[in-house]
């Protein structure tokens, strides 16, 4: 199976950004295996009626209006909110954001020159 390489310069990355076999730079997660142990004694402990307590007592807080219970609760059942992506197009330069101040303080200062006139 060939690799396909990246355009970018042969950064050690594939044409999708992930590290290329044999790259220093992409050994992994360097505590897996301790967090793997943890979590198995975390799952020896933690019975199925324990949890059936704690999230009661979480949904027990939501519905009593506490904002981080609520929150939690909202996520572990929906999912975290999608954070909105930055496009990159729409990033206005420092002069265009200026510029594009003058032209809506210009469009306020027409706005009550017209209607100065509406007095008489």
């Amino acid at each position: 199976m060939s690799v396909k390489r990246s355009i970018n310069g042969g950064n050690g990355r594939d044409v999708k950004g992930r590290f290329l076999p044999g790259n220093r730079h992409g050994k992994g997660n360097p505590l897996v295996k301790q967090t793997t142990k943890l979590r198995a004694v975390l799952m020896e402990a933690v019975t199925p009626e324990d949890m059936r307590q704690v999230v009661l007592k979480l949904v027990a807080m939501a519905k009593s209006g506490d904002a981080v219970a609520i929150r939690e609760l909202l996520n572990r059942v929906y999912g975290r909110p999608v954070e909105p992506r930055l496009d990159l197009t729409e990033v206005l330069t420092r002069e265009e954001r200026i510029q594009h101040a003058k032209d809506l303080l210009g469009m306020k200062l027409l706005e009550v020159k017209d209607t100065a006139g509406d007095d008489k």
